[in-house]
């Protein structure tokens, strides 16, 4: 485990283009919240996507809380990979860390708000990226997720 009183090299690099951004930083919060703000900033840019800055805003956050408690193993050496890209028909957001990932297969959809404690601790995250998303899925470790929204399904957003 790393000494907490030793200030790290940041390890955050965005490349962007017309249809995309990708964000490479390491597994600690201000460096997240960077890449959150960062993801805002290109949505403000992009007319298409202006009307979708709640569902993707709320999905980026979702996925790199998940990444920061689950997939960093509180290593801030860690790093956590993502990517938007967008076309007029279609948004896909990436997200992978550096974690031992997790069994996807096991995890029990929650197909109803009212299966929801809302007093439990976790298990939020993922139902609302099904809410706010046309499609999830995991590579086969659990440490890398993709979400796809149509973005002229109006009824999702």
């Amino acid at each position: 485990m790393l000494n907490k009183n030793i200030k790290l090299k940041s390890m955050y690099k965005v490349d962007t283009n017309e249809n995309s951004i990708k964000i490479q930083c390491g597994a600690s919060f201000e460096e997240a919240e960077r890449m959150c703000k960062d993801v805002n900033g290109f949505i403000r840019k992009n007319d298409i996507l202006k009307e979708y800055e709640f569902a993707i805003s709320l999905g980026l956050r979702e996925m790199v809380n998940n990444a920061l408690d689950y997939g960093s193993d509180s290593e801030e050496a860690n790093l956590i990979k993502m990517q938007l890209l967008y076309n007029n028909e279609k948004l896909k957001i990436v997200m992978k860390d550096e974690g031992q990932g997790f069994d996807w297969r096991k995890r029990q959809l929650k197909n109803e708000i009212e299966n929801i404690d809302p007093l439990e601790v976790g298990g939020k995250g993922l139902y609302l990226l099904e809410k706010y998303f046309d499609s999830m899925y995991f590579n086969d470790k659990g440490n890398q997720i993709t979400v796809e929204k149509n973005i002229q399904d109006k009824d999702k957003t």
